[in-house]
Protein backbone atom coordinates (compact mmCIF):
# COMPACT_ATOMS: atom_id res chain seq x y z
CA UNK A 1 0.00 0.00 0.00
CA UNK A 2 1.62 3.28 -1.08
CA UNK A 3 2.20 5.85 1.64
CA UNK A 4 3.29 8.92 -0.34
CA UNK A 5 1.46 8.58 -3.63
CA UNK A 6 -1.36 6.41 -4.97
CA UNK A 7 -2.21 7.73 -8.39
CA UNK A 8 -2.80 10.84 -10.41
CA UNK A 9 -6.46 9.83 -10.50
CA UNK A 10 -6.63 10.12 -6.69
CA UNK A 11 -4.97 13.53 -6.81
CA UNK A 12 -7.41 14.69 -9.48
CA UNK A 13 -10.35 13.44 -7.37
CA UNK A 14 -9.11 15.39 -4.33
CA UNK A 15 -8.75 18.57 -6.43
CA UNK A 16 -12.18 18.24 -8.03
CA UNK A 17 -13.90 17.31 -4.76
CA UNK A 18 -12.24 20.23 -2.98
CA UNK A 19 -13.13 22.68 -5.75
CA UNK A 20 -16.80 21.64 -5.59
CA UNK A 21 -17.28 20.89 -1.88
CA UNK A 22 -15.57 24.04 -0.58
CA UNK A 23 -17.70 26.56 -2.52
CA UNK A 24 -20.73 24.38 -1.77
CA UNK A 25 -20.03 24.56 1.96
CA UNK A 26 -19.45 28.32 1.80
CA UNK A 27 -22.72 28.81 -0.09
CA UNK A 28 -24.63 26.72 2.45
CA UNK A 29 -23.04 28.58 5.37
CA UNK A 30 -24.18 31.87 3.83
CA UNK A 31 -27.69 30.49 3.31
CA UNK A 32 -27.97 29.13 6.85
CA UNK A 33 -26.48 32.25 8.44
CA UNK A 34 -23.64 33.40 10.69
CA UNK A 35 -24.74 31.23 13.60
CA UNK A 36 -23.59 28.14 11.67
CA UNK A 37 -19.94 28.76 12.53
CA UNK A 38 -20.35 30.38 15.89
CA UNK A 39 -19.01 28.77 19.01
CA UNK A 40 -21.72 30.05 21.30
CA UNK A 41 -22.27 26.71 22.98
CA UNK A 42 -21.33 23.05 22.77
CA UNK A 43 -24.02 22.32 20.18
CA UNK A 44 -22.65 24.98 17.81
CA UNK A 45 -19.11 23.74 18.41
CA UNK A 46 -20.10 20.16 17.53
CA UNK A 47 -21.73 21.32 14.30
CA UNK A 48 -18.58 23.25 13.35
CA UNK A 49 -16.37 20.22 14.00
CA UNK A 50 -18.76 17.91 12.14
CA UNK A 51 -18.78 20.20 9.09
CA UNK A 52 -14.98 20.09 9.00
CA UNK A 53 -14.97 16.34 9.34
CA UNK A 54 -17.48 15.89 6.53
CA UNK A 55 -15.50 18.26 4.31
CA UNK A 56 -12.30 16.31 4.95
CA UNK A 57 -14.08 13.04 4.22
CA UNK A 58 -15.52 14.33 0.94
CA UNK A 59 -12.13 15.52 -0.23
CA UNK A 60 -10.04 12.54 0.85
CA UNK A 61 -12.22 9.42 0.89
CA UNK A 62 -13.26 7.69 -2.32
CA UNK A 63 -16.22 6.11 -0.57
CA UNK A 64 -17.78 9.53 0.19
CA UNK A 65 -19.14 11.28 -2.88
CA UNK A 66 -19.44 15.03 -3.30
CA UNK A 67 -23.22 14.65 -3.33
CA UNK A 68 -23.07 12.67 -0.05
CA UNK A 69 -21.07 15.50 1.49
CA UNK A 70 -23.40 18.25 0.28
CA UNK A 71 -26.44 16.36 1.58
CA UNK A 72 -24.69 15.90 4.94
CA UNK A 73 -23.85 19.63 5.06
CA UNK A 74 -27.52 20.46 4.49
CA UNK A 75 -28.60 17.91 7.10
CA UNK A 76 -26.20 19.25 9.77
CA UNK A 77 -26.97 22.90 9.06
CA UNK A 78 -30.70 22.20 8.85
CA UNK A 79 -30.63 20.40 12.20
CA UNK A 80 -28.73 23.29 13.74
CA UNK A 81 -31.23 25.78 12.33
CA UNK A 82 -34.19 23.75 13.62
CA UNK A 83 -32.72 23.32 17.09
CA UNK A 84 -31.70 26.97 17.46
CA UNK A 85 -35.17 28.10 16.37
CA UNK A 86 -36.74 25.63 18.80
CA UNK A 87 -34.47 26.90 21.58
CA UNK A 88 -35.72 30.43 20.93
CA UNK A 89 -39.34 29.27 21.08
CA UNK A 90 -39.04 26.95 24.10
CA UNK A 91 -36.81 27.75 27.07
CA UNK A 92 -36.52 24.09 28.12
CA UNK A 93 -34.84 23.24 24.80
CA UNK A 94 -32.51 26.20 25.22
CA UNK A 95 -31.60 25.01 28.72
CA UNK A 96 -31.09 21.48 27.41
CA UNK A 97 -28.54 22.39 24.72
CA UNK A 98 -26.80 25.37 26.30
CA UNK A 99 -24.61 25.56 29.35
CA UNK A 100 -25.21 28.45 31.70
CA UNK A 101 -22.50 31.03 32.38
CA UNK A 102 -20.87 30.59 35.78
CA UNK A 103 -19.56 33.26 38.09
CA UNK A 104 -16.10 32.11 39.29
CA UNK A 105 -14.72 35.27 40.89
CA UNK A 106 -16.70 38.09 42.48
CA UNK A 107 -15.60 41.22 44.34
CA UNK A 108 -12.21 39.87 45.35
CA UNK A 109 -13.39 36.35 46.20
CA UNK A 110 -12.59 33.18 44.26
CA UNK A 111 -15.82 31.16 44.25
CA UNK A 112 -14.19 27.83 45.05
CA UNK A 113 -17.26 25.58 44.74
CA UNK A 114 -18.25 27.06 41.39
CA UNK A 115 -14.65 26.95 40.18
CA UNK A 116 -14.43 23.27 41.11
CA UNK A 117 -17.73 22.48 39.37
CA UNK A 118 -16.62 24.39 36.25
CA UNK A 119 -13.09 22.94 36.47
CA UNK A 120 -11.46 26.38 36.44
CA UNK A 121 -8.26 27.02 38.37
CA UNK A 122 -6.97 30.10 40.14
CA UNK A 123 -4.13 30.24 37.63
CA UNK A 124 -6.54 30.31 34.68
CA UNK A 125 -8.49 33.18 36.21
CA UNK A 126 -5.30 35.09 37.04
CA UNK A 127 -3.97 34.54 33.51
CA UNK A 128 -7.16 35.91 31.98
CA UNK A 129 -7.08 38.94 34.28
CA UNK A 130 -3.45 39.60 33.29
CA UNK A 131 -4.31 39.23 29.59
CA UNK A 132 -6.85 42.02 30.07
CA UNK A 133 -4.01 44.21 31.34
CA UNK A 134 -5.24 44.27 34.93
CA UNK A 135 -2.50 44.20 37.54
CA UNK A 136 -4.60 44.04 40.70
CA UNK A 137 -7.58 41.83 41.57
CA UNK A 138 -9.06 44.82 43.40
CA UNK A 139 -9.75 46.23 39.92
CA UNK A 140 -11.83 43.17 38.97
CA UNK A 141 -15.54 43.15 39.75
CA UNK A 142 -16.19 39.65 38.42
CA UNK A 143 -14.92 36.82 36.24
CA UNK A 144 -17.47 34.67 34.41
CA UNK A 145 -16.94 31.36 32.66
CA UNK A 146 -19.11 31.91 29.58
CA UNK A 147 -21.12 29.29 27.69
CA UNK A 148 -18.44 29.19 24.97
CA UNK A 149 -15.72 28.28 27.49
CA UNK A 150 -14.06 31.71 27.57
CA UNK A 151 -13.52 33.71 30.74
CA UNK A 152 -14.99 37.22 30.77
CA UNK A 153 -13.32 39.73 33.05
CA UNK A 154 -15.48 42.61 34.23
CA UNK A 155 -13.64 45.68 35.51
CA UNK A 156 -14.54 47.09 38.89
CA UNK A 157 -16.54 50.29 38.82
CA UNK A 158 -17.52 52.42 41.79
CA UNK A 159 -21.22 52.16 40.98
CA UNK A 160 -22.75 49.37 38.91
CA UNK A 161 -26.48 49.95 38.44
CA UNK A 162 -27.58 47.34 35.89
CA UNK A 163 -25.13 44.43 36.09
CA UNK A 164 -24.68 42.07 33.15
CA UNK A 165 -24.37 39.31 35.73
CA UNK A 166 -28.07 39.34 36.62
CA UNK A 167 -28.81 36.14 34.65
CA UNK A 168 -26.24 34.04 36.50
CA UNK A 169 -27.67 31.47 38.91
CA UNK A 170 -25.10 32.26 41.59
CA UNK A 171 -25.14 36.07 41.37
CA UNK A 172 -26.43 38.36 44.09
CA UNK A 173 -25.51 42.01 43.60
CA UNK A 174 -25.46 42.59 47.33
CA UNK A 175 -23.25 39.60 48.11
CA UNK A 176 -19.68 40.12 49.17
CA UNK A 177 -18.61 36.57 49.94
CA UNK A 178 -18.92 33.25 48.16
CA UNK A 179 -21.03 31.91 51.06
CA UNK A 180 -23.65 34.64 50.69
CA UNK A 181 -23.72 34.15 46.91
CA UNK A 182 -25.49 30.82 47.33
CA UNK A 183 -28.12 31.94 49.82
Amino acid sequence: MPIFFNSWEDILRVIIAGLIAYPGLIFLLRVFGKRSLSKLNIFDFIITVALGSVFASVVTLRSVTIFDGLVTFVLLLGAQLAITRASIAWEWIDALIKAQPTLVFFRGVFLEDDMRTARVTHDEILAEVRQKGIACLDDVYAVVLETNGFLSVIHHKDHITNPTLADLHNFDAEATTSKSLRS
